[in-house]
């Protein structure tokens, strides 16, 4: 399993180990300290290294298959939502989109050297376009920064998925949906979660990486005139991923 590419998280899938990592940097924490996760990072519709076991590879190609499905479905309903044809988002994601399937473990923090400021993931954008998670509905992680300035738990529930919008979302809707703020606390020592480990998984979706990305006409008006510059879909990726990796 300890399979890496060694060219940092993001790079070509695979395994990346803690240390790694250290996703505050790509926001406004250049200081950040490396997260306390590690990772496995499926591609391309899940072409692993053959060192994989047959039953994970098939697994996880049955849920890639599965959760692209709900990112179709969100990006014909976003279209809708924003005055579009069903299918405008449909050019964009052609040929090889950028999604990735991410399995995230967390270690149990007892007998491990965090570090100073150490989250199990920092404060962060994510960086493309809806991010369909699954969280342990046993076990509290993830948090969204509120206008107020307050971190608000997001609640854990039985058979469902938590949605981010991320910031080509943000980017093309002209700021009116929100790329999400969020993080991954650092469990308080001693308490029961710091004494379990936590595994969560992260489906990304993203559009190819030659795609332009600029603020839809929908979006645009008198009041809310263009506010954010184009972007390819692949360079926004990669200074992201370079700016996270330690």
């Amino acid at each position: 399993m300890r399979y890496s590419s060694g060219l940092g998280y993001g790079a070509a899938g695979g395994y990346t180990p803690y240390g790694v990592e250290a996703v505050g940097r790509t926001h406004d924490e250049g200081g950040a300290v490396p997260d306390l996760v590690e990772n496995f990072v499926f591609q391309k519709e899940v072409q692993p290294p053959d060192i994989l076991p047959d039953l994970i590879v098939r697994e996880a190609r049955a849920y890639w298959g599965a959760v692209s499905g709900v990112s179709d479905l969100l990006l014909r309903l976003s279209a809708a939502a924003l005055d579009l044809t069903d299918d405008y988002f449909a050019d964009y994601y052609s040929g090889d989109p950028a999604n990735a399937l991410r399995l995230a473990h967390y270690p149990k923090l007892a007998g491990l050297d965090a570090g100073a400021g150490a989250e199990r993931y920092g404060a962060h954008t994510d960086y493309q376009g809806f991010t369909i998670l699954w969280q342990d509905p046993e076990r509290q992680g993830v948090e969204v920064k509120m206008a107020d300035g307050r971190w608000e738990p997001v609640a854990t529930a039985e058979d469902a998925f938590v949605v981010n919008a991320g910031d080509l979302i943000e980017l093309w809707t002209n700021g009116r949906w929100k790329s999400t703020l969020h993080r991954v606390p650092q469990p308080a020592p001693g308490s029961a979660a710091s004494a379990t480990s936590r595994l969560s998984l992260v489906f990304f979706t993203g559009p190819n990486h030659s795609a332009y990305i600029e603020p839809i006409a929908t979006c645009i008006s008198e009041e809310n005139p263009s506010r954010y510059e184009p972007v390819l879909a692949g360079d926004h990726l990669l200074r992201k991923l370079q700016a996270s990796n330690t």
